[in-house]
């Protein structure tokens, strides 16, 4: 660290900030109970987090230096707390008064300390970066080492100390010292973003502790300082242009959720009736629909993903379809879903294209080559929605078969061939061809979808608007309520509080199936399967393994609901009273009235099995 002397006292150089004064400062601050407890840990992991709150609280001072000379304090504080440790350990802050948007940084946050929140969209692969530069001059062999500045700049000798010769010295890099670079490209993040205006974007700069700290997909609030680099005309001309390029060198990074976070002791809010109060909770402005609200929430807590010992991997993701007539409230439904959703993206059909979901490849800073993510694999481990999925291409619903029951995504362009993870769950909603739904044809004549597809969704729901006077006066009466503001919603969760709960539930809760469970579900799974054999003059096949595996993943996530570590024979029931409500739904053939899953699994399979029956 370079000092200014001035009249007896060493000040931090280019500032009027007493070095001496601030050492003392930051040790007194690490030597505080808090820290000294972490200082163990941060030796094996090489890092300690220190809350700006508790520098505030400590010396105001020292946090306003912090904040507005970040570049030198930071390097004081890791060779303070580097002394205190004997080992190399890196200080990250956190935790500032302001979060900024991205759109928000202005020229006056140059080389301050800075905190934005943002959603990341690219991650480059790890860069080398030298830290310390060995020079050989050529004439004496004179070694001279050179440390990178705190700017990340290497300025290289014109002259020997030794020999005194000027250009002689030249670059040694297998001696010289190098750590791992990562540049990181995030964006704003749908729900900040004000009204009708486009996503903005800014590149960051991780080093070596910091890189793959953040992944496509996740919602992070970074801390770091926020620089600007001139750009040259040319690579031989010292002339730059006067407009620069801005990014955050990255000090601290943290995951965040949609939602704000919630500190409560889940184990202690489950009661008798857990599962109706989440039922309720699910979009509490939407009524009558509880069968298709509980195959939701059996989708956002979704089974377990498990490998077999042939290294097989078995999904625990739930995909659920809405069909039915427009004004049904799908649309509504995939949106709270995506909102309480700990990790998800939403899109239309009409608005994507295959490379959208998938990947594509970009350029990268460099000139090169990179794989962006798409939609799908930005969902990864959490939650996919897509509306108006009737609206879609062929070419754009072919790349689902693969993610839907794989869950990966494999490519292969412009020279990069590999298998991407996708282990997300598909939640999408449709329109019948002719926007009602009509009772005269089966579900594939409706939507006109390839069964291959749709023989993927655990659950298909067909949501109707029928007439019906009752119905439609209770439903008129709840809708002119919510107008008036009269509809009160009582014993639900807030959405922060329901969206925690999911996120708790999914991390912490593996529910086992247990004996009786799973004999439960064997029988529930054969009398499906002999519903379509029951009928004498004609044989169809009402379930297959499909059903099975999707029973096993329903009573996952209904054990998950209330945290229990095994499957109770109610969660097996629940589950396959769910499956046969959607089945007799979806599969039933208007023409015989029969349930028949050949309707979704194969097309035009009841007519060759007619054909198979005759005599010859």
């Amino acid at each position: 660290m370079e000092k200014d002397k001035v009249k007896g006292k060493q000040y931090i150089w280019g500032t009027l900030i007493d070095f001496d004064k601030t050492v003392a400062d930051i040790k007194e601050l690490i030597k505080t109970a808090k820290y000294t407890a972490l200082l163990p840990r941060a030796t094996e992991d090489g890092y300690i987090d220190i809350d700006l709150n508790d520098v505030k609280t400590q010396n105001s001072m020292l946090h306003k230096c912090i904040i507005e000379y970040p570049t030198q304090l930071l390097h004081i504080m890791d060779e303070v707390v580097t002394e205190i440790c004997d080992i190399s350990v890196q200080v990250r802050v956190f935790n500032l008064p302001l979060t900024k948007r991205i759109r928000g940084l202005s020229p006056s946050d140059i080389e301050r300390l800075v905190t934005i929140r943002g959603m990341v969209t690219r991650v480059s692969n790890l860069i080398p970066s030298m830290k310390i530069g060995v020079f050989i001059c050529t004439s004496c062999h004179y070694v001279k080492e050179i440390d990178v500045d705190l700017r990340g700049t290497l300025t290289i000798p014109s002259k020997c100390e030794n020999c005194k010769k000027s250009n002689t010295l030249q670059i040694d890099h297998t001696r010289s010292e190098f750590i791992d670079k990562q540049i990181i490209r995030v964006q704003e993040a749908p729900e900040s973003m004000p009204p009708g205006e486009t996503p903005q974007t800014l590149h960051l700069l991780a080093f070596d502790l910091l890189v793959d700290s953040a992944k496509p997909g996740d919602r992070v609030e970074i801390t770091g300082v926020y620089r600007a680099d001139a750009i040259k005309i040319g690579i031989s001309q010292r002339t730059v242009r006067a407009v620069f390029n801005s990014y955050i060198d990255i000090v601290h990074v943290k995951k965040y959720t949609k939602q704000n976070v919630v500190d409560v002791d889940f184990p202690s809010l489950i009661t008798p009736n857990w599962y109706e109060k989440l039922v309720h909770s699910l979009a509490p402005s939407i009524t009558e629909m509880d069968d298709v609200k509980k195959g939701l929430l059996c989708q956002l807590f979704g089974g377990t993903r498990k490998v077999l010992n042939d290294q097989q991997k078995l999904r625990g993701d739930i995909n659920v379809l809405l069909v039915g007539d427009p004004g049904t409230s799908k649309s509504q439904l995939l949106t709270f879903i995506h909102k309480v959703a700990p990790r998800g993206m939403y899109t239309s059909g009409r608005g994507s294209s295959a490379v959208g979901l998938t990947a594509f490849v970009g350029k990268s800073e460099d000139g090169g080559t990179v794989l962006e993510s798409g939609a799908l694999v930005m969902s990864d481990k959490g939650l996919c929605c897509i509306d108006e999925f009737d609206k879609m291409t062929e070419m754009t619903r072919s790349v689902l078969h693969e993610v839907m029951e794989q869950q990966t995504i494999s490519v292969a362009k412009s020279g990069i061939v590999c298998s991407l993870n996708a282990r997300t769950a598909i939640l999408a909603s449709a329109n019948p061809k002719e926007s009602r739904y009509n009772p005269k044809l089966n579900i594939l004549e409706n939507i006109q979808m390839p069964p291959s597809l749709l023989s993927r969704f655990d659950l298909i729901y067909l949501i109707l608007d029928r007439p019906d006077l009752e119905r439609d006066k209770r439903l008129a009466r709840h809708i002119i309520s919510l107008y008036w503001g009269e509809e009160k919603v009582t014993n639900t969760l807030d959405i922060p509080t329901f969206s925690a709960f999911v996120k708790y539930a999914r991390k912490n809760c593996k529910p086992v199936l247990s004996q009786e469970a799973g004999e439960t579900l064997v029988e529930g799974y054969l009398q499906m399967r002999k519903i379509g054999s029951e009928n004498k003059t004609k044989k169809t096949v009402s379930a297959t393994t499909r059903q099975l595996e999707s029973l096993i993943r329903i009573s996952e996530a209904r054990a998950k609901m209330e945290l229990r570590p095994l499957i109770s024979v109610d969660d097996a029931k629940e589950a396959i009273r769910l499956v046969k409500t959607a089945i007799l739904q979806a599969a039933t053939d208007p023409l015989t009235g029969l349930v028949d899953y050949d309707l979704l699994a194969t097309e035009g399979a009841p007519q060759v099995a007619e054909e198979k029956e005759r005599p010859l």
